[in-house]
């Protein structure tokens, strides 16, 4: 059934999830990864989280093309994994925590793992859901210990594996995990075993997080500023207020839309379908309203989840429901606390909580004497479950963002230019914030991922200095009007660049790029160019 829904979106095309290189070439990706300098990418560069990659994302790829299985097929694996991780954990917590009917269970585990923000990222940033995926898991080791006994020991050591599994390519996506365990913690143990098992989760946690929050603190060390160059805590918190952080419809980009169309396809469908908005918000309220019947044991911890997940999540808001020192909280999120600028990663907090209550309220309905009760609510259930998940049914999540497979000419040109000078870099024009090519969307440039040759290009960000960018900006400024300079090929040559490559399958309607026939125009005019061949 998940697995299903995962294979139905855009079944033979890869999807511009996280990272092109996954897909393409898995196994050089992760011997970069084993490095912080990278020195073929945008004149040399610090490698953005590429660590966090090595496990387990980065080997479950490199193991399926190992295997020759097609990278779609993979992909979707991939997909379907995170969604049966999720729905057997929240599934496997719901019993623990007292749900008695293994229907309301399933239910339980459904409305977690088909949630509005795993349907949102599932197939455009999955190594973010991850975390998500696995949080229950962190508790289950957790909550086993108090209610049959055994080992505290044992117990924070099964809980830390889970968090080792969440990966650490987003520091802040796993540490949204912790704070429900440590919730439950503090709730459900009193006196001596409370110090003790939290003494012994600090350790476990401490060594499964260890092997990336060391690289992450070296990079944080030497890497440009790249928090101040992506979006402030205006954007990221703009829709964060209380009706959408409940409905977890809070990531901000669900709501952008560029001109050909949505940027994340899921999420957008989630929020601008008034139907579908309305459907998670009476999920979310069901699952509120399980929390509060009296027959819900252990209320105080699942409402206590709910309200710090909302708290977390509504950081920083500035509207109609705006909390105290909310302006305060908003100039922080852009100075001490930008790391955590993102608030929406912390929905997992409410949403672990919200998805055990849906399962008490299914478990109220179904076991109700009354059959017509029964029926109804349980008609009521599924269309509510599928309406949450109608994006992932009906195969919307990879729409216009997936490709058949990379051009052949892309692989000519990156095996001509390291046969014809290996050590010259190739500056490909025009730039675009994103890969994004009349041929589908690879969200990262190919020449990235096809072959290990010097290569730049001016992007959304690019990951080096910010003397850097300006003069990628310059340059693309002299090549965009078509006019060129005749200072540009002096200045290009200085700074290593042998190579230029036009990109004539660019798609401007999407990107905004200049046309192919102003840059050559500009080379021209410039002088000190010579085309010396073409692909494709």
């Amino acid at each position: 059934g998940l697995g299903a829904v995962a294979f139905v979106q855009d079944p033979g095309r890869i999807a511009a999830d996280t990272k092109l290189d996954l897909s393409i070439n898995p196994w050089a990706f992760l011997g970069r990864a084993l490095h912080l300098w990278e020195p073929d990418g945008f004149f040399g560069q610090l490698q953005n989280q590429a660590y966090g990659y090595l496990f387990p994302m980065g080997p479950f790829f490199a193991l399926g093309g190992a295997l020759a299985i097609p990278a779609w097929v993979t992909q979707r694996l991939w997909w379907s994994l995170l969604l049966c991780v999720a729905f057997l954990g929240a599934t496997r917590l719901a019993r623990l925590l007292g749900v008695r009917s293994p229907w309301a269970c399933i239910v339980a585990g459904l409305a977690f793992a088909l949630a509005p923000r795993m349907v949102t990222e599932l197939s455009v940033l999955s190594v973010e859901v991850l975390p998500f995926a696995l949080a229950p898991w962190v508790l289950i080791p957790l909550v086993s210990v108090q209610r049959f006994g055994g080992s505290l020991r044992r117990a924070a050591a099964w809980s830390g594996v889970a968090v080792l599994c969440a990966g650490g390519v987003n520091a802040v996506a796993t540490a949204a995990i912790l704070p429900l365990a440590a919730w439950w913690i503090v709730v459900a143990f009193r006196g001596r075993p409370r110090w003790t098992l939290l003494g012994w989760w600090a350790l476990a946690i401490g060594l499964a997080t260890a092997w990336w929050a060391v690289p992450l603190l070296l990079l944080g060390r030497y890497s440009p500023p790249f928090l101040d160059w992506i979006e402030s805590s205006s954007v990221t918190t703009l829709i964060t207020s209380p009706d959408t952080v409940l409905r977890g419809t809070s990531q901000w980009v669900a709501y952008v839309s560029d001109g050909a169309g949505p940027v994340w396809p899921g999420g957008w469908i989630l929020v601008t379908n008034a139907l579908l908005v309305l459907t998670c918000g009476v999920l979310a309220a069901i699952g509120v309203a399980g929390i509060a019947l009296r027959s819900t044991p252990w209320r105080v911890f699942l409402l206590g989840g709910v309200l710090l997940g909302w708290v977390l999540v509504s950081l920083g808001h500035v509207g109609d429901w705006s909390g105290l020192g909310a302006e305060q909280l908003r100039a922080l999120l852009d100075a001490s606390l930008a790391p955590l600028r993102n608030t929406h990663k912390f929905d997992v907090v409410l949403r672990l909580p919200i998805a055990m209550g849906v399962g008490f309220a299914a478990a109220a309905v179904l076991g109700s004497p009354r059959a017509w009760l029964r029926r109804a609510g349980a008609a009521l259930l599924a269309l509510l479950l599928a309406g949450t998940a109608w994006p992932a049914l009906a195969g919307t999540l990879t729409r216009d963002r997936s490709f058949e497979s990379v051009p052949e000419y892309w692989s000519d040109a990156a095996a001509w230019l390291r046969d014809a000078s290996p050590s010259g870099r190739a500056l490909v024009v025009p730039g675009a914030s994103f890969g994004i090519y009349a041929w589908g969307r690879t969200q990262d440039e190919p020449l990235q991922a096809i072959d290990e040759v010097p290569w730049a290009v001016r992007d959304a960000v690019p990951l080096s200095s910010a003397g850097n960018i300006r003069w990628l900006d310059a340059v693309e400024s002299r090549l965009e009007t078509g006019q060129g300079s005749p200072g540009l090929a002096d200045a290009l040559a200085r700074d290593g660049v042998r190579w230029i490559v036009v990109r004539n399958d660019i798609n401007r309607r999407r990107t905004d790029a200049p046309r192919a026939v102003l840059v050559r125009q500009a080379l021209v005019r410039s002088g000190g160019f010579t085309p010396v061949t073409s692909f494709g």
